[in-house]
């Protein structure tokens, strides 16, 4: 079969066109907002109800949203002040919710309070799957608390010194552990409960993490960027620049980290290529986005609009990212001339066979 060199230079042309594709931003057109209570502060996803449950801090409740209309089902009422974070807890059907007192426990198929577990300052919410375990963060008491969830009783104290965040890492049974104070963040055995590793991320200071499942990396916010940490040696993979970001999530289908960035006057959500590491587009949502959350029933990214009072829904046929790393893509571009090339010649090497004949 004979290969024209214009078709190998239009099929050229159709990959670098294609990798294109992927990047811009994009309005609101085909994002949801929805209206909550009193200043959202985080929202979780009930995978057995298809349910969204937004906490409401200086309204002091919880919005319970079907993920299918988005209309709420209820409200939940009677929570210790300041509700803030919230953790689905799926081996138990169970939100644990932080408050200014504790945790309180809510049984999502009643949507009703069953326990109280008193703490103090709580800033960090994580479940363990693989231990049947929730982490909490008191920063005034700098420790980890670690809680079974069948008991509902604190089993563990961890210290540690001003700690935030937390994720929970599935793939290696850790915790990651962001600090409200100085450079380095901590990792937490889920075996040992205790702190195995310090990674200095250089930033005075961090935020909110996602762990991206297909890469085993967990995407942190440190200061204007969001760094990239490889759970397999714990150390930083790369750094991203995005500005002044806050929520970070991570979609699955679309292999994207999606992070709150304020811009000028404008609140967005950038949306991170895990296979580039760059910011491929963005997507415009309220005022004071301050957490994000993924809906895996419905492939939607639910993010809190704290000044606002509302929700955004991002559907994932909102995301746009480029099909291609940039490495890839030049590996493509490498071989689509190569082969021109050799095809060229071939032909000249033709024609002077065919002229000496």
């Amino acid at each position: 079969m004979k290969i024209g060199v214009s078709v190998v230079v239009g099929l050229l042309f159709a990959v670098i066109l294609a990798s294109s594709i992927g990047h811009g931003v994009f309005a609101a057109g085909g994002t949801v907002t929805i209206t909550v209570g009193t200043s959202p502060t985080c929202v979780a996803y009930d995978s057995a109800q298809g349910e969204m449950y937004v906490v409401n801090s200086v309204s002091g409740d919880i919005s319970v949203v079907n993920d299918t209309n988005n209309h709420s089902v209820t409200n939940i009422t009677g929570l210790s002040y300041e509700p803030d974070l919230i953790v689905y807890d799926s081996a138990k059907g169970e939100m644990f919710v932080t408050t200014g007192g504790g945790v309180s426990v809510i049984n999502c198929s009643t949507n009703t309070i069953t326990a109280s577990i008193p703490l103090e300052s709580c800033t960090g919410v994580a479940y363990d799957s693989g231990k049947g375990e929730i982490f909490v963060t008191d920063v005034d008491l700098s420790q980890v608390s670690v809680i079974n969830d069948t008991t509902n009783q604190v089993v563990k104290n961890i210290t540690l010194f001003a700690p935030y965040q937390l994720l929970y890492d599935p793939n290696k049974g850790e915790i990651f552990v962001s600090m409200g104070v100085g450079i380095n963040m901590s990792v937490i055995s889920d075996a040992t409960n205790t702190d195995i590793k310090n990674i200095t991320v250089k930033s005075s200071g961090q935020g909110d993490l996602a762990y991206d499942s297909a890469k085993h990396e967990i995407f942190v916010v440190t200061g204007s960027n969001v760094t990239v940490i490889s759970d397999s040696t714990n150390s930083i993979a790369t750094t991203i620049k995005i500005g002044n970001p806050g929520a970070i999530a991570y979609d699955p289908v679309k292999g994207a980290i999606l992070v709150s960035n304020h811009v000028a006057a404008t609140y967005v959500v950038d949306v991170i290529s895990d296979n580039t590491n760059t910011v491929a587009s963005n997507v415009t949502v309220g005022s004071g986005p301050s957490w994000a959350a993924y809906d895996s029933g419905k492939g939607e990214t639910w993010v809190t609009n704290y000044n606002a009072n509302t929700v955004s829904i991002i559907p994932d046929t909102e995301i746009s990212v480029p099909e291609f790393s940039s490495v890839a893509l030049f590996a493509v571009v490498m071989i689509a001339l190569t082969t021109v090339a050799v095809i060229i010649a071939k032909r000249k090497s033709t024609r002077l066979t065919s002229n000496s004949k």
